[in-house]
């Protein structure tokens, strides 16, 4: 019965004759998805470069923010301790100390000595024990 020319194969979805025309079709199908992923793909890494530096930038701003933090600390313990020296030079009893172990002034009878390598010679803790 094939003798007679004609084929009994039933194309779904197609003509006959049409099919060199769907089969070219199908490839733009493939290219077309193709075609966009890589166009999304592009545009997803153009717009991830400039969140990524910013995201950068901010650590590198959160490290000197730490760094002026502690810089920070470190000078208001300072000016905590120069109030705190500065209120106790209003004591006439602690300036007599001062000027005793910084400027060498004496008592009347008495003779300072200056011993090298001694660093801390305790002068201040025994002070501040006899103070009321």
């Amino acid at each position: 019965m094939q003798a007679q020319g004609k084929s009994k194969v039933v194309y779904l979805n197609q003509q006959p004759g049409n099919f060199k025309e769907n089969q070219g079709r199908s490839q733009q199908s493939v290219k077309r998805p193709l075609v966009i992923a890589m166009v999304g793909l592009a545009s997803i890494f153009i717009c991830s470069v400039p969140i990524f530096t910013a995201l950068q930038a901010q650590s590198v701003n959160q490290e000197n923010l730490l760094q002026a933090k502690a810089q920070y600390q470190e000078v208001q313990a300072a000016h905590a301790k120069l109030q705190e020296e500065a209120q106790r030079l209003n004591d006439p009893e602690y300036l007599a100390q001062v000027a005793r172990k910084d400027y060498y002034y004496s008592k009347e009878g008495e003779i300072i000595f200056k011993l090298e390598g001694l660093e801390d010679d305790g002068f201040d803790q025994a002070a501040q024990a006899n103070r009321p």
